[in-house]
C-alpha cells in the first residue's frame, strides 16, 4: 500500500470559551491531515494546536509549515508497520507531526482490516467519559454545568483551578455532589509556597490534583502527592520524564495526551510504563474536533486507563464538528465503533464552511 495523496485542511471553529489558569480559547483552529492510498484507504489524524502558545510553545503558523514540509516527503511511500517513517518526524513538534502519525496509524489499522482500538491492542467496548469544566462560569455556571453532567449519567468531573479560584468552588462542587469523582486541575498555576492551600483541598476528597505546579518541579508534586493523589499532565511529555516521575513518586496517576506526547507508539510504551507501576491513567481532551477525539478514545479503551477520561463531544464545545459519524456519549460512556480504522469521514460542507486553507500534494 503505497501513499498516493496527502492533504492538509486548516480550519478554524467558533467554540463555547473555556478558561483555563493558561488563557481562554474561544476560536478552535485544528490542522487536519488526509493520506489516500493506492489502495483506496484513507487515514486521518489532527493536529490541536493554537494560534496562540498558552500551554506550548507550538502555534498553527508552525505546524502549516512543518507539516507541508513533511506532507510532500509522505508522497509515494509504502505503509509498512515500523517506525522507518515515524523515526523521520520532528520531534522538538509532537503535536504537530501527532497529525501525521495518527493518520499513518489508521492507514495501519484499515489494512489489517481491524479496529484503531483492535490496532492498540485494546478489547473494551465501551469508555467511561469524565468532564472538565473551566473557570469560566464561577460558582453558579460550575454548578449548572456539573448537574446537566451528573444527569447525562458522567461519574467524575474536574473543576479547573487557579489562585483566588478553588476552594470556595471545590467546596460548592462537593456539598452539591457528594458522592462524584471530584477532581480538580491547576494548569501549573500554583507555586511551592501554595502547598499548604492545596494540601488541605483534600477535605472536598479529591479523586486527585491535577498538574499544580510547574512541569520541571517534580519536588513540590511529590510533597503533595503524600496528602493527596497527584495527577501529572504537562510533566510528562516522553518515557524519560514518565519514568523520573514514578520514580521520585511525583504522582499516583498521569493524564495521557498522545498529541503532547506526539505519537500513539510513543503513549503506549507510557502507558506500559504505568500499568507495570501501578499508576492510575485518564486520557485528556484538548478541544478536539471528532477527528482526534474519536482517535483518542480508541486509545483509551487500553486496559491500563482506570479512570475515567475527558471524551466531552465536540458538539458540546464546538459551533459545528467536521467528523461524521458524530462522536456520542449515552449514559456516562462513549461505545467503540466496530467499523475498520478509525471509522471517521470528514463532513465535507461544515470543512468547506470553516476552511482556512487546503494545502495537497499528489503523485
Amino acid at each position: 500500500m503505497r501513499i498516493t495523496e496527502a492533504t492538509l485542511f486548516h480550519i478554524a471553529i467558533p467554540c463555547t470559551p473555556f478558561e483555563t489558569s493558561f488563557g481562554t480559547i474561544r476560536i478552535r483552529p485544528a490542522l487536519i491531515v488526509c493520506l489516500k492510498t493506492d489502495s483506496g484507504y484513507v487515514g486521518y489524524g489532527e493536529s490541536s494546536l493554537l494560534y496562540e502558545p498558552l500551554s506550548e510553545r507550538e502555534v498553527v503558523t508552525d505546524g502549516v509549515r512543518m507539516l507541508s514540509q513533511k506532507l510532500s516527503e509522505l508522497i509515494g511511500t509504502e505503509v509498512t508497520d515500523s517506525d522507518d517513517i515515524l523515526n523521520t518526524l520532528e520531534k522538538d513538534f509532537p503535536i504537530t507531526t501527532f497529525a501525521i502519525e495518527a493518520a499513518y496509524t489508521d492507514l495501519l489499522a484499515k489494512q489489517e482490516k481491524i479496529s484503531l482500538a483492535t490496532y492498540f491492542g485494546a478489547n473494551r467496548k465501551t469508555v467511561l467519559a469524565g468532564e472538565s469544566i473551566g473557570l469560566q462560569g464561577g460558582i453558579e455556571g460550575m454548578l449548572t454545568e456539573m448537574k446537566r453532567y451528573v444527569d447525562d449519567g458522567i461519574t467524575r468531573i474536574k473543576i479547573k483551578i487557579k489562585p483566588g479560584s478553588d476552594r470556595e468552588l471545590l467546596e460548592a462542587a462537593r456539598a452539591a455532589h457528594p458522592t462524584i469523582e471530584l477532581g480538580a486541575d491547576a494548569n501549573a498555576a500554583y507555586a511551592p509556597s501554595d502547598l499548604p492551600l492545596l494540601q488541605s483541598l483534600q477535605e472536598f476528597n479529591l479523586t486527585f490534583i491535577e498538574q499544580p505546579f510547574a512541569a520541571e518541579d517534580l519536588e513540590s508534586h511529590r510533597v503533595l502527592n503524600e496528602a493527596t493523589p497527584v495527577c501529572l499532565d504537562e510533566s510528562v511529555v516522553d518515557e524519560a520524564s514518565c519514568k523520573r516521575s514514578i520514580e521520585l513518586r511525583a504522582c499516583s496517576m498521569i493524564n495521557i495526551k498522545p498529541a503532547r506526547i506526539g505519537s500513539f507508539r510513543a503513549s503506549k510504551r507510557i502507558h506500559d510504563m504505568c500499568v507495570e507501576a501501578g499508576i492510575g491513567l485518564f486520557g485528556g481532551g484538548r478541544l478536539e474536533t471528532g477527528v482526534g477525539k474519536t482517535m483518542n478514545v480508541a486509545f483509551y479503551a487500553l486496559p491500563g486507563f482506570t479512570h475515567a477520561s475527558d471524551i466531552t463531544p465536540p458538539d458540546q464545545y464546538l459551533k459545528r464538528d467536521i467528523a461524521l459519524p458524530a462522536f456520542k456519549i449515552a449514559n456516562g460512556m462513549y461505545t467503540l465503533p466496530d467499523e475498520v480504522g478509525s471509522g471517521i469521514s470528514l463532513d465535507h460542507e461544515t470543512l468547506e464552511e470553516f476552511l482556512v486553507e487546503t494545502i495537497s500534494f499528489t503523485s
